[in-house]
């Protein structure tokens, strides 16, 4: 695992970088380039930065996490998130989480990258602690209809198709979630967020301000 504590301002710069040469290097090896992002905080942190990315967006993928069961034009939808602040700006791909069946019909065989933001719970996407859904291993993508955050009803990927990303990137911010981190970062933590960082079959990049850092 591979870590980095900045501001948030670097932070941002730091992800619009790496954005840039990932997407780079899979445009020269297989012509595409497959990333899938969350909601929450990290839309307003990083989409803004993505948007000045010098890239070949045409050739761009952008997917999802999790969504919320929500209309697109919803203030809780991840997409309308990403579309305010990003995908309206470039000429990206955008693939909406409509539903299961066809989300994991329709995802390549592997991510790109996986960007996942953090609760102050430790969940990451819409797997959270101790949540049956921790432990679907068979499916690319699933429901949850009992969600311990509003709104209950979501739409996720799996934990293994998370894990079984090229590159892993989990952003932190604040000091709310210092302990959580500490805690995640345990061996044994069975907390979402350190399983992902543990169990991430490519590299994993982890990210924090100094606040979400100061326990570590």
């Amino acid at each position: 695992m591979e870590y980095l504590v900045a501001s948030e301002g670097h932070l941002a710069i730091e992800a619009r970088l790496r954005l840039t040469r990932a997407a780079a290097e899979a445009l020269e090896l297989r012509g595409a380039f497959h990333i899938a992002v969350p909601g929450g905080s990290v839309a307003t942190l990083l989409f803004p930065s993505f948007a000045e990315a010098a890239l070949d967006w045409s050739r761009v993928h952008v997917w999802w996490v999790d969504e919320r069961v929500v209309p697109q034009s919803h203030p809780d939808s991840n997409f309308k998130a990403a579309n305010d602040l990003w995908l309206s700006k470039v000429p990206a791909i955008a693939h909406p989480f409509h539903s299961v069946a066809e989300y994991a019909a329709q995802l390549p065989l592997r991510l790109d990258v996986a960007l996942l933001g953090v609760g102050p719970d430790g969940h990451v996407a819409s797997l959270f602690p101790g949540h049956e859904g921790l432990d679907v291993t068979n499916k690319r993508a699933f429901a949850v209809d009992d969600s311990p955050k509003p709104p209950p009803r979501r739409l996720t990927l799996s934990l293994p198709e998370i894990c079984a990303s090229n590159e892993v990137w989990v952003m932190v911010a604040g000091q709310a979630k210092a302990a959580m981190m500490a805690q995640a970062l345990r061996p044994d933590s069975q907390l979402p967020v350190g399983r992902v960082l543990r169990e991430a079959e490519g590299i994993a990049r982890l990210w924090l301000d100094p606040a979400a850092a100061a326990q570590l």
